[in-house]
């Protein structure tokens, strides 16, 4: 008789192709399903106007959202919660995030007939999953890659933590991102703040994606000094539109300036390299320490640029010795 001590518990069973495909199939039609539904909904808000939203844009951004869970969609039902938090003067970037919306919708309607990499880009902001396998069999992009900043982002349940980094030799930038689930176990972030990692990157499919996951990552002793470079404001901006002609389905873009200076123009605060001014916000805290670490002296900035304000975020910036100081 086999007892409890010695009975061996049996290998889970391979996959079954058959099965999962069946699974993708019944999900695939959820979301066209869904997506449908969101079509008709934004037609109907550009038939009425913008105007016609005004008292009843949250419940009805949240009526939506609900659907899209339904639907499994779960990158559309986040943006209708951000949407839904939108002030009702906010004309010009309700109308940026449901032209997004509609450009996923359209795309998915006729996905077979895109790009590899614009069906990538689709199916990934619809919330479709991407195995860690597949991102690994990418190709792995060598680097020293250096912490310049994270931003934070409320998600459902919790937080996202978009992790920024920079390889100064190649000038290529890439995220990697940590979600962190309230009540779950507290987890090692994927990267120490400030710290700089020896490793290869392998990054997500999509238009030019830079969410990245780490092949081989080894951390340095010490983030060596920024190398100095000459990225003037013009550069930037002309780099940050580029991006977006070639992914209109963007939220930010990260840029490295040189050679800038902390100005004031009328009351707001900016940055300058003495041809252009870039307008900046700055808690005072952050101003202050700015203004102490560089004594006025000209220094190198790493940002990040929202197309949904069109408003600039300061990640890190360096000081004459070429040490990065990261918010």
């Amino acid at each position: 008789k086999e007892t409890k001590a010695t009975k061996t518990a049996n290998p889970a069973a391979p996959p079954d192709p058959a099965a999962q495909q069946k699974r993708l199939a019944a999900r695939q039609k959820k979301a066209a399903d869904g997506l449908a539904d969101l079509r008709l909904w934004l037609d109907d808000i550009l038939r009425n106007g913008l105007v016609a939203l005004r008292g009843n844009l949250n419940q009805r951004c949240r009526d939506m959202a609900k659907r899209m869970i339904d639907a499994q969609i779960s990158g559309v039902a986040a943006e209708l919660q951000t949407i839904a938090e939108l002030p009702a003067d906010a004309g010009e970037r309700l109308f940026y995030r449901l032209s997004r919306l509609s450009l996923l919708a359209e795309n998915y309607a006729r996905l077979a007939e895109l790009p590899p990499d614009v069906q990538a880009e689709t199916l990934g902001r619809l919330g479709f999953p991407v195995a860690k396998e597949t991102v690994l069999a990418g190709a792995a992009i060598p680097g020293l890659w250096q912490h310049i900043g994270t931003v934070i982002s409320e998600i459902d349940r919790g937080e996202a933590h978009a992790h920024w980094l920079y390889d100064a030799a190649s000038q290529r930038f890439a995220y990697l991102l940590d979600f962190i689930i309230r009540g779950a176990p507290a987890a090692l972030p994927s990267v120490l703040h400030g710290q700089a990692y020896a490793g290869e990157l392998c990054y997500y499919p999509g238009i030019a994606n830079l969410r990245a996951l780490p092949k081989t990552w080894e951390i340095t002793a010490a983030p060596p000094p920024l190398a100095p470079a000459s990225q003037t404001i013009a550069q930037a901006l002309a780099g940050v539109q580029q991006a977006y002609a070639e992914n209109p389905l963007l939220e930010r873009y990260p840029l490295r300036v040189d050679n800038l200076r902390l100005a004031r123009r009328d009351d707001q605060l900016a940055l300058t390299d003495g041809e252009q001014l870039l307008p900046l916000e700055l808690a005072e805290d952050q101003r202050l320490r700015l203004l102490a670490t560089t004594g006025g002296a000209p220094f190198s900035a790493f940002l990040l640029y929202e197309y949904d304000t069109r408003a600039l975020r300061l990640l890190s910036f360096s000081d004459s010795a070429g040490k990065l100081n990261v918010y």
